[in-house]
């Protein structure tokens, strides 16, 4: 898609999956690891 076709939601959702990313990297980095989202805590 050519970016003038872009919208601003469309941007957004590419910043939003950019710092997504960020964080996910910097917690693996850290030597941490994401559970998956249906496995979150035990309530």
């Amino acid at each position: 898609m050519f970016l003038p076709n872009r919208t601003e939601a469309d941007f957004q959702a590419w910043r939003d999956q950019r710092d997504w990313t960020e964080r996910k990297y910097a917690l693996w980095d850290a030597g941490k690891r994401l559970e998956p989202p249906s496995h979150g805590p035990i309530s």
